[in-house]
């Protein structure tokens, strides 16, 4: 196709293009190219017969993955960038390479898009919060602990230096932040709080890590559940994007009840900007959250600070994180 006269129309050409991209992504993955290449340079013949492709079909395929920088060629043969083993090994740990996102996943969730902008229900799945069968929610929280542990350091050395003794991690998800928060704090003790088909998989991590005697569980619904007080510290990690503006204020103001005096509440989310034109991955992220809950969405710390301070809460603060990028941690302390 000849580049269009228009730029305008140009670019949503583009952006029309990159689903054809995507597709094409994921189906050498789900089809196994990738894994075959992994053990060397192969033609499209070669690749085609030891996967049960059609080889025309798969030349295509595989020319538009060179030029996207996914693949690479030379001559009559095609290869994996140096170091890509890893990113397409199927067998590699959760959150170290390419997810195993499959075309039908993808597009009979995606094709579901205005549906739901005309008011069918949403998409439910686990990391939106939503009720998911015990096996995808392991999956899920295997996934979020492999992908969050520097992010969980990074927070926790936000943390000013101060007795901690008692922490409440609410929507804990694994539980990672609150393990790096025990590593510092030698002798506090974490309550996770999260759905309670996640408890089993929940103390199973903590009994890798060292944490059994020093971690517990209990399965609530946060979003109306009393929380246990006394707390020194509560955690509110990659939760608010999971609801509306309401529901928020009101889970911030059972948090702020349920700290001690001088307690300390930490919220961490992906940093929208203030006038909601960016950055494009949390838009992108906001889009999924239209999609996957029935008010979910992002917010700009700005709006966060405003209700901490409507439940009472002083001395707040904000942390741009860098890891991830784009994401913000909101301090405050009763």
């Amino acid at each position: 196709m000849t580049a269009l006269k228009n730029p305008r129309v140009q670019k949503l050409h583009d952006a029309r293009s990159a689903l054809d991209d995507a597709m094409v992504l994921l189906a050498l993955h789900e089809l196994g190219a990738y894994a075959a290449l992994a053990e060397g340079p192969a033609t499209y013949e070669d690749l085609a017969e030891r996967l049960q492709a059609m080889p025309v079909r798969l030349r295509s395929f595989l020319e538009l993955a060179v030029h996207l920088g996914l693949l690479q060629s030379q001559g009559a043969l095609f290869s994996l960038f140096e170091g890509d083993e890893e990113v397409f090994d199927p067998k590699r740990p959760h959150g170290t390479g390419l997810p195993s996102t499959t075309l039908h996943q993808l597009f009979e969730t995606k094709g579901r898009a205005v549906g739901v902008l005309r008011g069918d229900p949403f998409i439910e799945t686990p990391a939106a919060g939503s009720e998911s069968s015990a096996k995808h929610r392991a999956n899920f929280l295997r996934y979020m602990d492999s992908v969050t542990q520097e992010a969980a350091s990074e927070l926790a050395a936000l943390v000013p230096e101060r007795a901690i003794h008692k922490i409440v991690d609410v929507g804990s998800g694994p539980g990672t932040y609150s393990h790096a928060l025990l590593h510092r704090f030698k002798t506090a003790q974490a309550l996770l709080i999260d759905r309670p088909n996640a408890e089993k998989e929940v103390l199973a991590i903590a009994h890798e890590r060292g944490l059994s005697e020093r971690v517990s569980f209990t399965g609530l619904d946060v979003t109306r559940d009393r929380i246990p007080g006394d707390q020194d510290l509560a955690i509110l990690s990659n939760v608010i994007h999971c609801y509306g503006p309401e529901t928020n204020q009101q889970l911030i103001q059972r948090l702020a009840e349920s700290l001690a005096p001088n307690g300390l509440l930490i919220i961490k989310d992906s940093a929208l900007l203030d006038d909601r034109s960016g950055p494009p991955g949390v838009l992108r992220f906001a889009v999924s959250m239209a999609l996957f809950s029935q008010e979910g969405r992002v917010y700009p710390s700005a709006e966060v600070v405003q209700w901490c301070r409507a439940a009472g809460l002083s001395h707040i603060r904000v942390e741009a994180l860098h890891e991830p990028a784009d994401n913000y941690a909101v301090i405050a302390t009763r």
